[in-house]
């Protein structure tokens, strides 16, 4: 697209926290901050070596926290996602195009909420 004249902004983001993250930290006794940033590192270092480029802006998730709860909320709040035991599921029930870029049917994933 560049040579063609286009201006191109590259993002890539990086999901900093997570179950696995902070469970891999609790066991290396350091911060989960410090352990992403370790793999993030490894991670830049990889794709230069491959002569990737690197991105325009390469946000995280933990900079994004009150929006990426804001908008989950939304989805609950929307009927569009449902909460068990404090975590949060995507409701496939109202996707009609659910599983289509995967070929799959609706029909063959497990039952979400509300399904007989």
């Amino acid at each position: 697209m560049e040579s063609q004249g286009w201006e191109v902004k590259y993002v890539r983001n990086f999901t900093d926290i997570d179950d696995k993250i902070i469970n891999r930290a609790n066991q290396e006794q350091i911060p989960a901050k410090e352990l992403a940033e370790r793999y993030i590192n490894e991670y830049k270092t990889d794709m230069a070596a491959l002569g990737v480029r690197e991105a325009t802006i390469e946000p995280k998730a933990t900079e994004y926290m009150p929006e990426i709860i804001q908008l989950v909320a939304g989805l609950v709040k929307k009927g569009l996602a449902y909460v068990v035991n404090g975590d949060v599921y995507y409701s496939i029930i109202n996707f009609q195009e659910y599983g289509k870029l995967a070929n799959r049917s609706r029909n063959r994933c497990w039952p979400a909420r509300g399904w007989k």
